[in-house]
C-alpha cells in the first residue's frame, strides 16, 4: 500500500527481516507523522487482510497518539472503534 509517499506493507527490505513482523508498529509512527489516526487488530481476534472479520471480530491491540486523542482504546473492538469514530 502506498500512502503519500509512504510504502507500507508485510517485508521492510531497509530494515531487514525483524522489522517484517514489526510492520504494523512501524505504520502507526509513519502514519501517525503524517497526520493520519490509525490503529491494528490482534491477528487471533480476526483474520489478516479480511477486512470484514477484522471489522466484525478485531480487537485493538495497537494505535497510535492521533486514534488516543480521539478516544479509542486498546482492548476495544475494532466495531465500537469505527462507530465511535462516526462509521
Amino acid at each position: 500500500m502506498v500512502f503519500q509517499g509512504l510504502k507500507l506493507g508485510k517485508w521492510d527490505t531497509k530494515h531487514g527481516k525483524a522489522a517484517q513482523h514489526d510492520a504494523g508498529r512501524v505504520a502507526l509512527r509513519e502514519l501517525q507523522a503524517v497526520g493520519v489516526l490509525a490503529i491494528l487488530y490482534a491477528h487471533t481476534s480476526a483474520r489478516i487482510g479480511e477486512a470484514q472479520d477484522g471489522l466484525d471480530n478485531g480487537v485493538v491491540n495497537g494505535l497510535n497518539a492521533l486514534a488516543l486523542a480521539h478516544g479509542l482504546q486498546l482492548g476495544m473492538r475494532v466495531s465500537d472503534a469505527v462507530r465511535h469514530l462516526g462509521g
